[in-house]
């Protein structure tokens, strides 16, 4: 990932930074301005989305990248060419005349903090420059995958030049504890993830606060108050 750097809070193990699922994650946009934000799935494939609302699966059949739409499976006539991690570039798009997208540079901070004596696994999302901008901690749903791979929010944020903060879960990708349902357990890590946040965002965060998705619109009340 572009602009990768490296935060810690305390003695704890940092997490890998180099899996190679991860490295095509990212925003990327087009000479025309449109936006793509790109994330991998659980089924070992990516979906692509749209700034306008399109997305699309991708699965790697014969050799080549085949795009479906939306959730339905059925295919969309993209063609799609992810190049390699290596590459900052990708291209996507109808029939023969796929769009060139660049990669945006995303400064990405990973870090490792405590909640409750466990350590929880984060990544801080800084837009490009050194202006001040908004920062989201994103608080996930009731799913028990892991967040720093698979969820499109914090990079759609920071598309939008809103810093985001995401982390995983209890239980889940690289963080430690035991997965749970518990709404207060979940608040207080929440209200950890916000510390760890902030004091990595310094003079970068404008403002701070929380964005929860499914059951994290429970939980990000609680978290806030």
């Amino acid at each position: 990932m572009a602009g990768l750097a490296e935060g810690v809070a305390g003695p704890v193990a940092m997490r890998p930074v180099d899996d190679a699922r991860e490295c095509r994650s990212g925003v990327y946009r087009a000479a025309g301005g449109e936006t793509l934000v790109l994330t991998p799935t659980t089924n070992d494939g990516y979906r692509w989305r749209m700034s306008d609302g399109r997305t699309g699966a991708l699965q790697r059949e014969d050799g080549q990248w085949r795009s479906t739409l939306g959730w339905t499976g059925e295919p969309d006539g993209f063609t799609v060419d992810l190049a390699n991690c290596a590459n900052d570039a990708l291209r996507l798009g109808p029939g023969g005349t796929p769009v060139s997208f660049a990669r945006v540079q995303v400064q990405a901070v990973e870090t490792s903090f405590e909640s409750d004596g466990i350590v929880l696994a984060g990544r801080l999302l800084l837009p490009a420059g050194d202006q001040a901008a908004p920062l989201a901690v994103f608080v996930h749903g009731s799913g028990d995958y892991s967040s720093l791979e698979y969820e499109a929010y914090p990079w759609a944020l920071a598309a939008q030049d809103v810093a985001a903060f995401i982390y995983d879960k209890r239980g889940t990708g690289a963080s430690q504890g035991e997965y749970t349902q518990d709404f207060h357990v979940l608040a207080a890590d929440a209200r950890a993830a916000l510390g760890e946040a902030r004091r990595l965002a310094g003079a970068r965060a404008s403002s701070a606060g929380f964005l929860g998705i499914s059951q994290g619109g429970w939980v990000a009340p609680l978290a806030a108050s």
